[in-house]
């Protein structure tokens, strides 16, 4: 298949990745979906382990969204980042419905990984991006599923 991106959906445990026609949605137009995706067509996903995935949290505005997405996505489809980003959309889940922003995830392959998270964290700060925050913070995708559990203390500062 031919796509200038690759949609994917990962379905986390079964490493079963799931080629979904190209579309061109931004956050601000999509109503059915939660999440759009983007990976990194370089990584293999044969070999990696889903439960060290981690991620960046970036926070931005429905009048950025689109633009900071669409900065984000081209960065991964060129391997400047991590494994796979995601935006959240228009659909948005009940105790999200009333909040007018957006979040961008940019993930990183292992959070055990130091220097590679913050290598991902130091090409975020290049991409100038447009930020509700330049303080972002990191979460491991276990932390996501059982906030319970405690992860790595990560803290990045994009601008002063």
């Amino acid at each position: 298949m031919d796509y200038v991106s690759t949609w994917i959906s990962w379905f986390w445990g079964s490493k079963e990745l799931t080629k979904v026609k190209k579309e061109k949605l931004n956050p601000s137009n999509c109503y059915n979906r939660f999440w759009l995706t983007i990976v990194n067509p370089k990584f293999d996903y044969t070999s990696c382990n889903p439960n060290t995935f981690g991620k960046w949290i970036l926070r931005t505005n429905g009048e950025k969204v689109d633009k900071n997405w669409e900065i984000v996505k081209e960065a991964t489809i060129k391997g400047l980042l991590g494994p796979e980003a995601s935006v959240s959309t228009m659909l948005k889940p009940d105790e999200f419905k009333d909040d007018p922003n957006f979040v961008i995830c940019v993930f990183t392959e292992n959070y055990q990984d130091k220097d590679g998270v913050f290598k991902v964290l130091e090409t975020l700060k290049t991409l100038n991006l447009e930020l509700l925050s330049y303080h972002i913070s990191y979460k491991t995708n276990m932390q996501t599923m059982d906030p319970s559990i405690e992860g790595p203390n990560y803290d990045g500062i994009l601008k002063e």
